[in-house]
């Protein structure tokens, strides 16, 4: 379905949380409220929609399984009822990804960052595209701001381009090892995950350099907190500076766009697109 020298696509973020650190999370909403927002972000352009049901925001607590899969299943059997869409699931537990391909899922977008066998187990046996991200994350490092979010105080990495593409060529080279097809591959350098705000900038500025890894590339900069310590701005005020990212990350780039902006980051993209693609 996705041919990635045509154009850039847009994955569309849903939050079936408590605590998304941009005050998106729809986990109370109902299924009816949740299937009404999926079907306005298909209308205003969104290729892939992506859900998770646990967030992932630095120093978040993690849910157990059984409730991830409970709020997932519905969900996932609601939207293949109704839409040709292509729907992919946010999460880094094998159990939850065969529940979730089983009921309709498309893709797993895995923010582990690491080698887990069941996972790539579960992969090959649904063949199903994956977002592997590069994830560098923590915990004792994070520094928390209620108007700015959560941020990363001091970096782990000296080159922090090179040590993602470095990382992420190995992530890779275990998942051809074990049988995955490269076609399913997609790699995300992991904004945000484990880097300051020196390292996300530094990363973008940089992205155009992890096209030697030869796979597709996702960007999900969307109302992060580097945008907000940039532009001293709480998560209500970062689409401005999601979109200037998200230019630059096309310039460089970038395959995918996970954002929560869904009509302002097609335009962003068509635009984008058209000028280098003229």
């Amino acid at each position: 379905m996705f041919d990635w020298n045509q154009r850039t696509y847009i994955m569309a973020i849903v939050n079936l949380t408590e605590d998304s650190f941009s005050g998106d999370g729809l986990v109370n909403k109902g299924t009816d409220s949740i299937i009404k927002k999926i079907d306005e972000y298909i209308k205003l352009g969104a290729d892939i929609i992506d859900i998770g049901a646990e967030s992932t925001k630095p120093g978040s607590s993690p849910i157990n399984e059984n409730k991830e899969i409970e709020r997932l299943i519905p969900i996932i059997t609601a939207v293949k009822e109704r839409f040709n869409t292509t729907l992919s699931i946010d999460t880094y537990r094998a159990n939850t990804a065969q529940e979730a391909l089983i009921n309709g899922a498309d893709w797993i977008n895995d923010v582990s960052g690491v080698k887990n066998l069941e996972m790539l187990s579960v992969l090959k046996e649904y063949d199903c595209p994956t977002v592997i991200m590069h994830n560098s994350t923590q915990n004792d490092s994070i520094i928390k701001d209620k108007k700015l979010g959560s941020s990363f105080l001091n970096s782990t990495h000296t080159n922090v381009t090179q040590e993602v593409i470095d990382e992420l060529k190995i992530l890779a080279a275990e998942y051809l090892d074990y049988g995955i097809k490269k076609e399913n591959l997609i790699i995300d350098p992991g904004l945000g995950f484990g880097k300051t705000v020196s390292d996300n900038l530094s990363l973008i500025k940089n992205l155009s350099r992890l096209k030697e890894i030869s796979l597709p590339i996702l960007i999900g900069a969307s109302r992060k907190s580097f945008i907000g310590h940039t532009l001293d701005a709480d998560p209500t005020k970062r689409l401005t500076g999601t979109i200037a990212t998200n230019a630059i990350s096309i310039l460089n780039g970038a395959n995918i766009l996970r954002v929560h902006d869904i009509e302002e980051a097609q335009q962003t993209a068509i635009m984008t697109d058209a000028i280098l693609r003229n």
